[in-house]
């Protein structure tokens, strides 16, 4: 009988040790008041990839086998993979498609995606034609309707930095996605 309750109560302390606490900020949706889930890694705010699509009025469809969420928005749907740096978006006026990298991967947990909000704003943004605050001290966020529908995506390089490039740098881009150096036994 003690080695049962033994056995149950490590089983209860390491499963409670182990999972991720999920937190809530505040969201201010017009007139409506709601939470997000959120959790902060490596001092960056994670937030439900799923549950700020529906905020913003998105239908979700979200496959378990390949850990994708494709959050549908009247203009665009914006596609995310678990584990992965890359926002597809798709605009279904052309059925154009374009991805964007973004700094950090997002994380899979608990059957769902959690996106680096610092990093995809932007994006929801343009994709929900919404104007969206984060006060990241007071763990709030604002949602406001814009006046004009959905705007356009668009690349978030520095288009002053881009004037003043000199003619002798080249423009043209490399398709090196990674570098992998191994050291062998025989020093090769």
């Amino acid at each position: 009988m003690r080695k049962n309750l033994l056995i149950l109560f490590l089983l209860l302390f390491t499963s409670s040790y182990y999972s991720q606490r999920l937190y809530k900020i505040s969201v201010q949706n017009g007139e409506k008041k709601s939470e997000l889930s959120y959790l902060v890694r490596n001092g960056l705010d994670y937030v439900s990839a799923r549950e700020l699509a529906e905020l913003l009025g998105a239908k979700n469809f979200y496959n378990s086998e390949t850990a994708k969420i494709e959050s549908n928005f009247s203009k665009y749907l914006l596609k995310l993979t678990a584990r992965s740096q890359f926002v597809v978006v798709t605009n279904k006026e052309d059925n154009s498609q374009k991805a964007y990298q973004i700094t950090l991967s997002t994380l899979f947990i608990k059957e769902d995606i959690f996106v680096p909000l610092e990093y995809v704003i932007e994006y929801y943004k343009q994709v929900s034609g919404s104007e969206i605050t984060y006060e990241k001290n007071s763990k709030n966020l604002v949602i406001a309707k814009s006046n004009s529908q959905e705007g356009t995506i668009t690349n978030h390089k520095n288009e002053e930095a881009e004037k003043e490039k000199p003619a002798a740098v080249s423009s043209k881009k490399h398709d090196v996605y990674d570098i992998l150096v191994e050291e062998k036994a025989n020093c090769t």
